[in-house]
Order: C-alpha cells, then structure tokens, then sequence
C-alpha cells in the first residue's frame, strides 16, 4: 500500500493579540487525522486535489489521503477499520455495503458511459461477432459485461473470467474478442492492437463514485463530514476549470500520466452532490445483478444506505 499523506501544521503566532487564534488553530492540528482512502486513477483526483491546494485544510480539516490500487480495495479498508472514509464506485459500495453497516454520503464523480469502453480486435465490427468476451469478476466491468450480453443477445458467447490487466494479453492473443473496463485499460488495448467498439453509454450504462463511511464515524463526526463534501466540491471546480493543473498534481502525487489524467477530465463528470433519485435507480439495477448471479448474500437497504444532506448545495 502506497500513502500520500497531507499533514495540518501548527502555525507558531509570537503577538499577544493573536494568542487565542493560535490555540485554536493548534487544537484544530492535534485533532486525529481523518484517514480517506482513493485509488489511483483520475477519477479520484477531487481527494488528491483537495489536498495539495490545501482545501481540507481550508476548511478546518486534518486528513491523510491513502492510495490502495482500485475502488474495491478502498471500500474494503472503510470495511476493515484501516480508514474513516473512502471514494468508492456505486458497484464496489453496493457489493460490501451490508459487511461493516456503510453509509454514501454523496457523489463526487459520475461517468455517464463514457470513461467505461467496450474493447475489440480490430476485425470485429458489431458486438453480435463477439464470441469470447472477458469479464473481470467483482468489478463494475462485470456488471457492464452482463448488460452488454442482455442487450445484444449474446447468450451463447463464451465468458473468460480474468482481472483487468490480462484482459490486454488476452484480446492480443485472440483468446477472447472483447473485454469492457474503464482507462486506462480500453487505450491500452488499443495500444496492443485492438480498438474502441463503443462507450458503455451506446447501451445506457453509467455509474458514480460515492464517498463512503461507517454509520458509527457519521454518527460521530456529522459536523466534519459537511466541511470534507464541500473541500471536494471546490476540487471538483478546479478540475473542470484547470485540466492540466489537475493532471500534474495527479502525476506527482500518483505518476498517473498527465494525458490520461486530461483525457478523463473530458470524460467525467466532476462534481460533489447528493445521490440522486437516478443513482437509487441505478443501484437497484447492480443489486438485482448482484443477487441473481449470488454475488451477494445479503441486499442492503437504500433506504438506509444512503444519506442526504451533506452536499454543499443540499436544503
């Protein structure tokens, strides 16, 4: 596990007159970190943009951004205690949603099918010619699969089970036709010889990534988790308004580089807000799948999952 870590600093004020500003702001140093941890690809970067242009600290916040390698991963150490809260993508929320009672408090990202591709070699021109496609079990990318297999009527391709980054050697060797992820796996089968058949909004997917916690911390820290959504929501602003700023900051602090960081820019939609009536729709639809396929044992409430009110604009 890899850690980028942002540390408050006590400021040393030696005027009498601002003697008890300085308390204050020492006491605001000595609070424990709220530890947050992301993946590392751009659609985290509001966590790491927040912290290199200080905004948590802006907002009164200490915390430690935690780099973990995807957005499964990062819901599982929310899970396991190891941080306070976590950016993590509707599916992965969904899958570990009942094991540590989560709560969403939010989206600060949305791919309304852009960012997710359906992947091919080169001499496929339509998806009822697929006849091996790989699915990466447990990720959105298998949610995506099944829709795509429903909505082309692919029940007699053949699935190839297998983690995003042998999905490449895979199409190269011909040993499945098509996989459908999210970058940077799409360009880089296209970089191996294969192409870009579509964005998963050709078949009326999307997705957004949640802010995730424990209910007992939100219970706990209701007056720290407002200032954290609004922290983001001003990172958000600054992605949109300043893609390369966005794209260097996410190189020094993850070595993404700077071209993909810029190119998801333009295909995600940055911005920090309640989880809306779609979204709720959109959850159902993965916990049906997550259920029919018994990917889960038990379905989580969305009732009491989700949680309004902590987004900036929210009544």
């Amino acid at each position: 596990m890899k850690k980028y870590l942002s540390y408050a600093c006590a400021l040393l004020l030696s005027s009498s007159v601002l003697f008890a500003p300085q308390a204050v702001s020492q006491d605001k140093a000595a609070q424990p970190p709220i530890k947050i941890a992301v993946g590392v690809d751009p659609s985290f970067a509001p966590f790491f943009v927040a912290d290199a242009q200080g905004l948590f600290k802006k907002h009164g916040l200490n915390v430690e951004v935690h780099q973990y390698a995807n957005g499964g991963v990062t819901g599982d150490a929310v899970v396991a205690r190891s941080v306070e809260l976590a950016g993590v993508p509707d599916f992965n929320l969904l899958v570990r949603a009942t094991r540590a009672d989560l709560k969403a408090i939010g989206v600060y990202v949305e791919d309304e099918g852009n960012y997710v591709s359906v992947v091919t070699s080169k001499d496929i021109s339509k998806p009822e010619e697929i006849k091996k496609i790989g699915s990466a079990t447990g990720t959105f990318g298998e949610y995506a699969t099944d829709r795509f297999i429903r909505e082309y009527k692919l029940d007699s391709a053949e699935i190839v089970q297998a983690g995003p980054p042998e999905m490449i050697g895979l199409l190269g060797n011909g040993d499945i036709d098509a996989f459908i992820l999210w970058e940077p796996w799409p360009t880089r089968g296209v970089a191996q010889g294969g192409k870009v058949l579509m964005p998963i909004r050709e078949y009326g997917v999307g997705y957004v990534h949640t802010v995730a916690t424990r209910s007992e911390w939100l219970e706990q820290n209701k007056d720290k988790a407002k200032p954290l959504m609004s922290a983001l929501a001003e990172a958000a602003q600054y992605i949109n308004d300043n893609p390369e700023g966005t794209a260097e900051i996410m190189r020094k602090a993850a070595r993404i580089p700077e071209d993909l960081t810029v190119k998801a820019v333009g295909q995600l939609q940055f911005k920090v807000r309640d989880i809306s009536d779609k979204d709720r729709d959109n959850f159902a639809s993965m916990l049906d799948f997550l259920t029919r396929e018994n990917l889960i044992k038990d379905r989580p409430n969305l009732d009491t999952l989700i949680v309004q009110g902590f987004a900036p604009d929210a009544n």
